[in-house]
């Protein structure tokens, strides 16, 4: 993208199974001058700010699970998720998709703060994962003989309040879906980043 190399591995990796929840408040407290706060305090600002209540979070979450379960079966993921073995056991899918979601069941998990609407069943999940794509020039995809499956049309970087954190995919989506020249409706799918402190 910035013209230095013609083949680079994008790749990261993340293993929230082995950090101790809120490790680095004080490392936060000292940089931001504020006690401590999460993406679930700005989970909390956001659905203040736009008035999105506990029934109307519950009811996204369970159909995004439905969504997601439906593609899973589908097999919609097959080709991007590579199989491991762990314990002589193949895990091959996204274990955080609940394939049997109920309403009543989201409904019935605890918000994470007093008042609030946020709860572990209508936020996502803290979980492990990792990932890797090859990116390359024009050059390098005519000399290798590669196929693209994708192609970047444009990037963009912005910057915003670091506790209400979550919205800021929104205005980096349309800043650069703006540069492109398009909009959301010329998109037929999509993958939204989750902002991280």
């Amino acid at each position: 993208m910035s013209g230095t190399q013609d083949v680079v591995i994008a790749a990261g990796a993340e293993s929230m199974s082995r950090v101790p929840m809120f490790s680095n408040i004080e490392s936060i407290a000292a940089r931001f001058g504020v006690a401590e706060f999460s993406q679930f305090d700005g989970a909390e600002a956001i659905a203040r700010k736009y008035g999105f209540d506990r029934e109307t979070l519950d009811r996204y979450a369970l159909e995004s699970h439905r969504r997601a379960a439906a593609a899973t079966q589908a097999g919609a993921f097959n080709a991007e998720i590579v199989p491991i073995m762990v314990d002589d056991e193949p895990h091959w899918r996204d274990e955080g998709i609940r394939l049997d979601a109920t309403l009543e069941a989201i409904a019935s998990v605890k918000p994470l703060r007093d008042g609030g609407v946020i709860t572990a069943a209508n936020a996502s999940q803290i979980c492990d994962g990792a990932s890797a794509v090859l990116v390359v020039n024009e050059r390098a995809l005519k000399a290798h003989g590669l196929t693209p499956i994708a192609r970047i049309v444009d990037l963009t970087v912005t910057a915003g309040d670091p506790v209400i954190m979550l919205e800021e995919p929104l205005f980096a989506t349309d800043k650069a879906l703006r540069k492109a020249g398009l909009s959301i409706n010329d998109i037929d799918l999509m993958s939204a980043p989750i902002p991280t402190g």
